[in-house]
Protein backbone atom coordinates (compact mmCIF):
# COMPACT_ATOMS: atom_id res chain seq x y z
CA UNK A 1 0.00 0.00 0.00
CA UNK A 2 3.03 2.23 1.05
CA UNK A 3 4.28 1.49 -2.25
CA UNK A 4 1.18 2.63 -4.30
CA UNK A 5 1.23 6.19 -2.34
CA UNK A 6 4.76 6.22 -3.26
CA UNK A 7 4.37 5.65 -7.11
CA UNK A 8 1.25 7.70 -7.01
CA UNK A 9 3.27 10.88 -5.26
CA UNK A 10 6.43 10.18 -7.56
CA UNK A 11 4.05 10.66 -10.56
CA UNK A 12 3.13 14.01 -9.67
CA UNK A 13 6.50 14.89 -10.52
CA UNK A 14 6.43 13.43 -14.05
CA UNK A 15 5.25 17.20 -14.88
CA UNK A 16 9.37 18.62 -14.17
CA UNK A 17 10.05 16.61 -17.95
CA UNK A 18 8.19 19.15 -19.69
CA UNK A 19 9.35 22.01 -17.36
CA UNK A 20 12.99 21.53 -17.64
CA UNK A 21 12.55 20.56 -21.61
CA UNK A 22 10.94 24.01 -21.81
CA UNK A 23 13.52 25.80 -20.08
CA UNK A 24 16.31 24.22 -21.95
CA UNK A 25 14.96 25.15 -25.22
CA UNK A 26 15.72 28.59 -25.09
CA UNK A 27 19.09 27.76 -23.93
CA UNK A 28 20.20 25.27 -26.66
CA UNK A 29 22.70 27.67 -27.32
CA UNK A 30 24.03 28.36 -24.03
CA UNK A 31 24.53 25.15 -22.79
CA UNK A 32 28.07 24.61 -20.17
CA UNK A 33 27.50 20.68 -20.51
CA UNK A 34 26.47 17.96 -23.45
CA UNK A 35 22.86 17.44 -23.80
CA UNK A 36 23.51 13.65 -22.78
CA UNK A 37 25.34 14.41 -19.89
CA UNK A 38 22.17 16.88 -18.53
CA UNK A 39 19.50 14.22 -19.54
CA UNK A 40 21.93 11.47 -17.60
CA UNK A 41 21.82 14.01 -14.62
CA UNK A 42 18.07 14.65 -14.77
CA UNK A 43 17.11 10.90 -14.92
CA UNK A 44 19.71 10.48 -12.03
CA UNK A 45 18.23 13.16 -9.72
CA UNK A 46 14.68 11.28 -10.38
CA UNK A 47 15.61 7.86 -9.65
CA UNK A 48 18.04 8.76 -6.66
CA UNK A 49 16.86 12.02 -5.22
CA UNK A 50 12.62 12.00 -5.81
CA UNK A 51 12.12 8.59 -5.39
CA UNK A 52 13.69 8.15 -2.24
CA UNK A 53 12.50 11.48 -1.21
CA UNK A 54 8.96 10.60 -1.68
CA UNK A 55 8.93 7.67 0.12
CA UNK A 56 10.33 9.67 3.19
CA UNK A 57 7.24 11.67 2.80
CA UNK A 58 4.89 9.34 2.71
CA UNK A 59 6.49 6.71 5.22
CA UNK A 60 6.40 9.51 7.99
CA UNK A 61 3.72 11.56 6.66
CA UNK A 62 5.60 14.90 6.45
CA UNK A 63 4.38 17.93 4.55
CA UNK A 64 4.76 17.18 0.54
CA UNK A 65 5.22 20.45 -0.28
CA UNK A 66 8.30 21.08 1.83
CA UNK A 67 9.69 18.25 -0.65
CA UNK A 68 8.47 19.92 -3.73
CA UNK A 69 9.81 23.34 -3.13
CA UNK A 70 13.07 21.87 -2.31
CA UNK A 71 13.34 19.51 -5.14
CA UNK A 72 12.12 22.17 -7.09
CA UNK A 73 14.56 24.94 -5.46
CA UNK A 74 16.98 22.42 -6.54
CA UNK A 75 16.84 21.90 -9.76
CA UNK A 76 16.51 25.29 -10.28
CA UNK A 77 19.82 25.74 -8.87
CA UNK A 78 21.30 23.65 -10.94
CA UNK A 79 19.86 24.81 -13.98
CA UNK A 80 21.30 28.03 -13.61
CA UNK A 81 24.90 26.39 -13.27
CA UNK A 82 24.73 24.47 -16.49
CA UNK A 83 24.38 27.24 -18.91
CA UNK A 84 26.58 29.61 -19.59
CA UNK A 85 23.42 32.90 -19.70
CA UNK A 86 23.87 35.27 -17.19
CA UNK A 87 21.76 34.56 -14.07
CA UNK A 88 19.02 37.46 -15.41
CA UNK A 89 18.00 35.53 -18.52
CA UNK A 90 17.92 31.75 -16.68
CA UNK A 91 15.42 33.31 -13.52
CA UNK A 92 13.57 34.82 -16.31
CA UNK A 93 13.18 31.33 -18.12
CA UNK A 94 12.73 29.80 -15.20
CA UNK A 95 10.13 31.91 -13.63
CA UNK A 96 8.12 31.95 -16.85
CA UNK A 97 8.09 28.25 -17.14
CA UNK A 98 6.83 27.71 -13.31
CA UNK A 99 4.15 30.65 -13.66
CA UNK A 100 2.79 28.72 -17.07
CA UNK A 101 2.98 25.40 -14.73
CA UNK A 102 1.26 26.63 -12.07
CA UNK A 103 -1.72 28.29 -14.39
CA UNK A 104 -1.81 24.50 -15.61
CA UNK A 105 -2.25 22.88 -12.12
CA UNK A 106 -4.94 25.03 -11.07
CA UNK A 107 -6.58 23.35 -14.53
CA UNK A 108 -5.93 20.02 -12.89
CA UNK A 109 -7.65 21.56 -10.16
CA UNK A 110 -10.91 22.61 -11.78
CA UNK A 111 -11.13 19.41 -13.29
CA UNK A 112 -10.49 17.32 -10.47
CA UNK A 113 -13.19 19.08 -8.74
CA UNK A 114 -15.20 18.30 -11.26
CA UNK A 115 -14.97 14.28 -10.90
CA UNK A 116 -14.38 14.33 -6.85
CA UNK A 117 -16.05 17.39 -5.24
CA UNK A 118 -15.47 16.24 -1.60
CA UNK A 119 -11.28 16.24 -1.90
CA UNK A 120 -9.61 19.29 -2.15
CA UNK A 121 -5.68 20.93 -3.89
CA UNK A 122 -3.79 19.40 -0.66
CA UNK A 123 -5.49 15.52 -1.01
CA UNK A 124 -5.89 15.51 -4.94
CA UNK A 125 -6.92 12.21 -6.86
CA UNK A 126 -4.56 10.59 -9.20
CA UNK A 127 -7.00 12.33 -11.70
CA UNK A 128 -4.98 15.77 -11.18
CA UNK A 129 -1.69 14.29 -11.43
CA UNK A 130 -2.63 12.60 -14.84
CA UNK A 131 -4.63 15.98 -15.95
CA UNK A 132 -1.44 18.12 -14.98
CA UNK A 133 0.81 15.84 -16.74
CA UNK A 134 -1.14 15.45 -19.53
CA UNK A 135 -1.57 19.37 -20.10
CA UNK A 136 2.24 19.95 -19.62
CA UNK A 137 3.58 17.78 -22.15
CA UNK A 138 1.01 19.30 -24.17
CA UNK A 139 2.10 22.34 -23.68
CA UNK A 140 5.69 20.90 -24.78
CA UNK A 141 4.34 19.98 -27.76
CA UNK A 142 2.87 23.21 -28.28
CA UNK A 143 5.64 25.92 -27.28
CA UNK A 144 8.59 23.12 -28.39
CA UNK A 145 8.92 25.19 -32.00
CA UNK A 146 8.63 28.87 -30.93
CA UNK A 147 10.49 28.12 -28.12
CA UNK A 148 13.30 26.08 -29.32
CA UNK A 149 13.56 28.93 -32.16
CA UNK A 150 12.69 32.41 -31.27
CA UNK A 151 13.05 31.87 -27.65
CA UNK A 152 16.59 30.82 -28.67
CA UNK A 153 16.92 34.12 -30.52
CA UNK A 154 16.04 36.25 -27.74
CA UNK A 155 18.57 34.67 -25.45
CA UNK A 156 21.27 34.86 -28.25
CA UNK A 157 20.87 38.15 -29.00
CA UNK A 158 19.24 40.25 -26.18
CA UNK A 159 22.04 41.21 -23.73
CA UNK A 160 20.47 44.44 -22.05
CA UNK A 161 20.11 42.64 -18.69
CA UNK A 162 17.98 45.38 -17.48
CA UNK A 163 15.14 44.21 -20.16
CA UNK A 164 15.28 40.37 -18.62
CA UNK A 165 15.35 41.58 -15.03
CA UNK A 166 11.68 43.35 -16.03
CA UNK A 167 10.45 40.13 -16.92
CA UNK A 168 10.78 38.37 -14.23
CA UNK A 169 8.09 39.99 -11.77
CA UNK A 170 5.58 39.93 -14.32
CA UNK A 171 5.76 36.19 -13.93
CA UNK A 172 6.33 36.25 -10.57
CA UNK A 173 3.56 37.76 -9.87
CA UNK A 174 1.67 35.46 -12.27
CA UNK A 175 2.93 32.86 -10.16
CA UNK A 176 1.80 33.94 -6.81
CA UNK A 177 -1.62 34.34 -7.58
CA UNK A 178 -1.96 31.18 -8.98
CA UNK A 179 -0.49 30.19 -5.33
CA UNK A 180 -3.04 32.33 -3.67
CA UNK A 181 -6.41 31.22 -5.26
CA UNK A 182 -5.72 27.53 -5.66
CA UNK A 183 -8.70 25.74 -3.92
CA UNK A 184 -7.83 23.79 -0.74
CA UNK A 185 -11.55 22.48 -0.86
CA UNK A 186 -13.20 21.85 -4.52
CA UNK A 187 -16.57 22.50 -2.75
CA UNK A 188 -15.83 26.26 -2.77
CA UNK A 189 -15.64 25.82 -6.98
CA UNK A 190 -19.70 23.91 -6.52
CA UNK A 191 -20.67 27.23 -4.99
CA UNK A 192 -22.78 29.75 -6.87
CA UNK A 193 -20.48 31.23 -10.11
CA UNK A 194 -17.37 30.99 -8.19
CA UNK A 195 -16.23 27.81 -10.32
CA UNK A 196 -17.19 29.67 -13.22
CA UNK A 197 -15.38 32.91 -12.19
CA UNK A 198 -12.53 30.72 -11.65
CA UNK A 199 -12.08 28.95 -14.49
CA UNK A 200 -12.41 32.52 -16.38
CA UNK A 201 -9.92 33.77 -14.61
CA UNK A 202 -7.47 30.89 -15.04
CA UNK A 203 -7.84 31.57 -19.04
CA UNK A 204 -7.60 35.09 -18.52
CA UNK A 205 -3.94 34.37 -16.98
CA UNK A 206 -3.30 32.33 -19.60
CA UNK A 207 -4.31 34.49 -22.56
CA UNK A 208 -2.06 37.30 -20.38
CA UNK A 209 0.80 35.08 -20.29
CA UNK A 210 1.22 33.91 -24.03
CA UNK A 211 0.14 37.97 -24.32
CA UNK A 212 2.79 38.87 -22.12
CA UNK A 213 5.21 36.30 -23.95
CA UNK A 214 4.48 37.60 -27.80
CA UNK A 215 4.98 41.55 -26.65
CA UNK A 216 8.35 40.43 -24.72
CA UNK A 217 10.01 39.29 -28.00
CA UNK A 218 8.64 41.68 -30.43
CA UNK A 219 10.45 44.75 -27.97
CA UNK A 220 13.60 42.14 -27.72
CA UNK A 221 13.80 41.58 -31.91
CA UNK A 222 12.96 45.80 -32.15
CA UNK A 223 15.58 46.20 -29.16
CA UNK A 224 18.06 43.90 -31.44
CA UNK A 225 17.39 45.53 -34.82
CA UNK A 226 17.86 48.94 -33.62
CA UNK A 227 21.24 48.07 -32.09
CA UNK A 228 21.90 46.26 -35.92
CA UNK A 229 20.96 49.61 -37.40
CA UNK A 230 23.18 51.71 -35.23
CA UNK A 231 25.99 49.45 -36.20
CA UNK A 232 25.16 50.05 -39.67
CA UNK A 233 25.06 53.62 -39.60
CA UNK A 234 27.98 53.82 -37.32
CA UNK A 235 29.94 51.39 -40.58
CA UNK A 236 27.96 54.42 -42.83
CA UNK A 237 29.38 57.27 -40.64
CA UNK A 238 33.04 56.22 -41.07
CA UNK A 239 32.35 54.83 -45.25
CA UNK A 240 31.32 58.71 -45.22
CA UNK A 241 34.57 60.09 -42.97
CA UNK A 242 36.72 58.15 -45.43
CA UNK A 243 35.16 59.71 -49.05
CA UNK A 244 35.70 63.29 -47.50
CA UNK A 245 38.33 63.21 -46.51
CA UNK A 246 39.48 61.51 -50.33
CA UNK A 247 37.38 64.70 -51.61
CA UNK A 248 39.50 66.66 -49.84
CA UNK A 249 42.93 65.19 -51.12
CA UNK A 250 41.65 65.25 -54.69
CA UNK A 251 40.83 68.80 -54.09
CA UNK A 252 43.81 69.62 -52.30
CA UNK A 253 45.89 68.24 -55.18
CA UNK A 254 43.98 69.94 -57.78
CA UNK A 255 44.75 73.20 -56.36
CA UNK A 256 48.50 71.66 -56.14
CA UNK A 257 48.49 70.96 -60.00
CA UNK A 258 46.70 74.04 -60.67
CA UNK A 259 49.69 76.51 -59.04
CA UNK A 260 52.74 73.62 -59.94
CA UNK A 261 52.93 75.60 -63.26
CA UNK A 262 54.30 78.42 -61.09
CA UNK A 263 56.08 76.10 -58.95
CA UNK A 264 58.24 75.02 -61.71
CA UNK A 265 59.04 78.45 -63.37
CA UNK A 266 60.26 79.57 -60.08
CA UNK A 267 62.35 76.10 -59.57
CA UNK A 268 63.70 77.03 -63.25
CA UNK A 269 64.41 80.41 -62.58
CA UNK A 270 66.42 79.70 -58.99
CA UNK A 271 68.31 76.51 -61.04
CA UNK A 272 69.34 78.81 -63.72
CA UNK A 273 70.78 81.13 -61.59
CA UNK A 274 72.89 78.59 -59.63
CA UNK A 275 71.55 79.63 -55.98
CA UNK A 276 70.89 76.23 -54.87
CA UNK A 277 70.89 77.27 -51.02
CA UNK A 278 67.67 78.90 -52.01
CA UNK A 279 66.60 76.21 -54.04
CA UNK A 280 66.75 73.53 -51.19
CA UNK A 281 65.31 75.82 -48.89
CA UNK A 282 62.43 76.08 -51.63
CA UNK A 283 62.19 72.66 -51.75
CA UNK A 284 61.90 72.10 -48.48
CA UNK A 285 58.76 74.58 -47.74
CA UNK A 286 57.23 72.94 -51.01
CA UNK A 287 56.97 69.69 -49.84
CA UNK A 288 55.90 70.81 -46.21
CA UNK A 289 52.69 71.91 -47.86
CA UNK A 290 52.20 68.19 -49.41
CA UNK A 291 48.28 67.62 -48.12
CA UNK A 292 48.00 63.78 -46.54
CA UNK A 293 46.19 61.16 -47.39
CA UNK A 294 45.45 59.33 -44.61
CA UNK A 295 42.97 56.74 -46.17
CA UNK A 296 45.14 53.44 -46.32
CA UNK A 297 44.04 50.08 -48.21
CA UNK A 298 44.03 47.48 -45.41
CA UNK A 299 41.83 45.18 -46.99
CA UNK A 300 39.86 45.15 -50.38
CA UNK A 301 35.97 45.45 -48.71
CA UNK A 302 35.06 49.22 -48.48
CA UNK A 303 32.82 48.29 -45.47
CA UNK A 304 35.59 47.26 -43.11
CA UNK A 305 38.29 49.11 -44.83
CA UNK A 306 36.12 52.07 -43.67
CA UNK A 307 36.35 50.95 -40.27
CA UNK A 308 40.13 50.25 -39.79
CA UNK A 309 40.73 53.60 -41.23
CA UNK A 310 38.30 55.13 -38.62
CA UNK A 311 40.38 53.71 -35.75
CA UNK A 312 43.16 53.79 -36.84
CA UNK A 313 42.67 57.34 -37.16
CA UNK A 314 40.67 57.96 -34.14
CA UNK A 315 44.01 56.06 -31.82
CA UNK A 316 46.78 58.38 -34.19
CA UNK A 317 44.94 61.01 -32.82
CA UNK A 318 44.87 60.07 -29.08
CA UNK A 319 48.77 59.27 -29.64
CA UNK A 320 47.84 55.80 -29.44
CA UNK A 321 50.76 53.54 -31.15
CA UNK A 322 49.45 50.88 -33.38
CA UNK A 323 50.97 47.50 -34.88
CA UNK A 324 48.27 45.94 -37.22
CA UNK A 325 49.19 42.97 -39.07
CA UNK A 326 45.89 42.24 -41.67
CA UNK A 327 46.24 39.51 -44.06
CA UNK A 328 42.91 37.91 -45.67
CA UNK A 329 44.20 37.52 -49.15
CA UNK A 330 42.79 33.85 -49.18
CA UNK A 331 39.68 35.29 -48.76
CA UNK A 332 39.19 37.77 -51.84
CA UNK A 333 37.26 37.34 -54.63
CA UNK A 334 38.19 37.50 -57.85
CA UNK A 335 37.80 40.90 -59.35
CA UNK A 336 37.56 42.70 -55.83
CA UNK A 337 38.70 45.99 -55.92
CA UNK A 338 38.86 49.31 -53.82
CA UNK A 339 39.89 52.59 -53.91
CA UNK A 340 42.43 53.68 -51.22
CA UNK A 341 46.75 53.80 -51.22
CA UNK A 342 48.30 50.52 -49.95
CA UNK A 343 50.19 50.95 -46.67
CA UNK A 344 53.53 51.26 -47.11
CA UNK A 345 56.76 51.67 -45.29
CA UNK A 346 55.59 54.81 -44.68
CA UNK A 347 53.18 54.39 -42.12
CA UNK A 348 55.69 51.80 -39.88
CA UNK A 349 53.36 51.63 -36.92
CA UNK A 350 50.72 49.93 -39.53
CA UNK A 351 50.24 46.60 -41.28
CA UNK A 352 48.27 46.20 -44.02
CA UNK A 353 47.15 43.19 -46.64
CA UNK A 354 44.57 42.43 -49.08
CA UNK A 355 41.62 40.98 -47.87
CA UNK A 356 37.33 40.92 -48.05
CA UNK A 357 35.26 39.68 -45.49
CA UNK A 358 33.01 38.18 -48.32
CA UNK A 359 33.07 34.66 -48.62
CA UNK A 360 30.48 31.46 -48.42
CA UNK A 361 31.18 30.72 -44.47
CA UNK A 362 31.30 34.30 -42.88
CA UNK A 363 29.19 37.69 -43.97
CA UNK A 364 30.96 40.79 -44.46
CA UNK A 365 28.98 42.82 -41.84
CA UNK A 366 29.44 40.64 -39.12
CA UNK A 367 33.35 40.10 -39.88
CA UNK A 368 32.68 43.95 -40.07
CA UNK A 369 31.21 44.02 -36.71
CA UNK A 370 33.16 41.55 -34.48
CA UNK A 371 36.78 43.98 -35.71
CA UNK A 372 34.67 47.26 -35.23
CA UNK A 373 33.44 45.77 -31.53
CA UNK A 374 36.71 44.35 -30.87
CA UNK A 375 38.62 47.97 -31.97
CA UNK A 376 35.84 50.23 -30.26
CA UNK A 377 36.72 48.65 -27.02
CA UNK A 378 40.18 48.60 -27.51
CA UNK A 379 39.78 52.41 -28.28
CA UNK A 380 38.21 52.88 -25.26
CA UNK A 381 40.05 51.16 -22.92
CA UNK A 382 43.72 52.71 -24.15
CA UNK A 383 42.48 55.98 -23.94
CA UNK A 384 41.76 55.47 -20.46
CA UNK A 385 44.88 53.62 -19.67
CA UNK A 386 48.09 55.69 -18.51
CA UNK A 387 51.74 56.32 -20.97
CA UNK A 388 52.35 53.74 -23.81
CA UNK A 389 49.22 53.20 -25.17
CA UNK A 390 49.06 50.94 -27.87
CA UNK A 391 46.60 48.47 -30.20
CA UNK A 392 48.12 45.41 -31.46
CA UNK A 393 45.49 43.46 -34.06
CA UNK A 394 46.50 40.17 -36.04
CA UNK A 395 44.01 39.25 -38.66
CA UNK A 396 45.11 36.38 -40.77
CA UNK A 397 44.16 33.03 -42.30
CA UNK A 398 45.57 29.60 -40.70
CA UNK A 399 44.55 26.75 -42.52
CA UNK A 400 40.76 27.10 -42.42
CA UNK A 401 40.45 29.26 -39.47
CA UNK A 402 40.08 32.92 -39.18
CA UNK A 403 42.36 34.48 -36.70
CA UNK A 404 41.68 37.61 -35.06
CA UNK A 405 43.97 38.36 -31.86
CA UNK A 406 44.05 42.03 -30.58
CA UNK A 407 45.85 42.96 -27.58
CA UNK A 408 45.52 46.54 -26.39
CA UNK A 409 46.55 48.64 -22.98
CA UNK A 410 44.38 49.53 -20.68
CA UNK A 411 44.59 51.23 -16.82
CA UNK A 412 44.27 47.70 -15.06
CA UNK A 413 40.28 48.41 -13.20
CA UNK A 414 38.00 45.53 -14.49
CA UNK A 415 34.50 44.76 -13.85
CA UNK A 416 33.32 40.75 -13.90
CA UNK A 417 30.67 39.35 -13.32
CA UNK A 418 29.91 35.25 -13.87
CA UNK A 419 33.25 34.98 -15.91
CA UNK A 420 32.28 38.22 -18.25
CA UNK A 421 33.50 41.54 -18.54
CA UNK A 422 31.24 44.49 -17.71
CA UNK A 423 31.75 48.08 -18.57
CA UNK A 424 33.76 50.05 -16.13
CA UNK A 425 31.72 53.12 -16.84
CA UNK A 426 28.88 51.63 -14.88
CA UNK A 427 26.09 51.42 -17.29
CA UNK A 428 25.89 47.51 -17.71
CA UNK A 429 27.66 44.57 -19.24
CA UNK A 430 30.25 45.40 -22.27
CA UNK A 431 27.92 44.76 -24.84
CA UNK A 432 30.10 44.96 -27.35
CA UNK A 433 32.26 42.12 -26.11
CA UNK A 434 28.69 39.80 -25.37
CA UNK A 435 28.09 41.04 -29.49
CA UNK A 436 30.88 39.58 -30.92
CA UNK A 437 30.96 36.75 -28.52
CA UNK A 438 27.56 35.57 -30.05
CA UNK A 439 28.51 36.73 -33.69
CA UNK A 440 31.75 34.11 -33.37
CA UNK A 441 29.79 31.29 -31.60
CA UNK A 442 26.80 31.66 -34.77
CA UNK A 443 29.57 30.64 -36.86
CA UNK A 444 31.03 27.58 -34.81
CA UNK A 445 33.72 29.87 -33.74
CA UNK A 446 35.30 30.30 -29.96
CA UNK A 447 36.22 34.26 -28.59
CA UNK A 448 38.08 34.55 -25.34
CA UNK A 449 38.67 37.73 -23.61
CA UNK A 450 41.01 37.87 -20.85
CA UNK A 451 43.92 40.26 -19.12
CA UNK A 452 46.80 40.30 -16.97
CA UNK A 453 48.32 43.48 -15.39
CA UNK A 454 47.69 46.30 -17.79
CA UNK A 455 47.07 44.38 -21.26
CA UNK A 456 43.91 43.42 -22.47
CA UNK A 457 43.73 40.26 -24.84
CA UNK A 458 41.02 39.54 -27.36
CA UNK A 459 41.46 36.00 -29.08
CA UNK A 460 38.46 34.92 -32.02
CA UNK A 461 38.45 31.71 -34.30
CA UNK A 462 36.39 31.24 -36.52
CA UNK A 463 36.08 28.67 -38.99
CA UNK A 464 35.94 28.91 -42.97
CA UNK A 465 33.81 26.28 -45.22
CA UNK A 466 35.89 23.24 -46.89
CA UNK A 467 35.35 24.95 -49.68
CA UNK A 468 37.70 27.69 -49.27
CA UNK A 469 41.29 27.53 -50.25
CA UNK A 470 43.28 26.37 -46.84
CA UNK A 471 45.36 29.80 -46.01
CA UNK A 472 49.11 30.73 -46.86
CA UNK A 473 51.45 30.72 -43.17
CA UNK A 474 52.86 34.46 -44.25
CA UNK A 475 50.92 37.81 -44.23
CA UNK A 476 51.82 41.48 -45.33
CA UNK A 477 51.83 43.64 -42.49
CA UNK A 478 53.92 46.36 -40.83
CA UNK A 479 55.35 46.84 -37.10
Amino acid sequence: MIWQEVFQEWTSYLIFIPACVLCYLPMRHQLRKSVRFIVSSFLLFFVAVVLPAEYLQVRFDWNPDIFYFGLLLAAVLYFIWSVKAPVCKALAVIMNVIALLAILSNFAAVYDAWLHPNLGFTNSSMDFILFQNVAGFAALLLLAYPWGKYGARMVDTIHVERAWFMAIPFSAVLLAFNLVIRPLRYSTLHFNRVGLMFRLLLFLMLAAWVIADQMFYVISIEITRSGEIRERNRVFEMQEKQYHDQMRYLEDTARERHDFRQTILALKGMAESGNLEDLNAYLDRYVRTFPRKNTVLYCRDSALNAILNYYANEAREAGIRLNWKIDLDVLVPAGSGSTGKRAQGTAPEDGAGDGTAEHPGLLNVDLSRVIGNLLDNALTAAREGPENRFIQLTVRVRGRILYIVMTNSFDGRVRMENGKYESTKGYGRGVGLSSVRYIVERYGGRASFSHEGMEFYSNVLIPLPRNLPAGSPGGQGGN
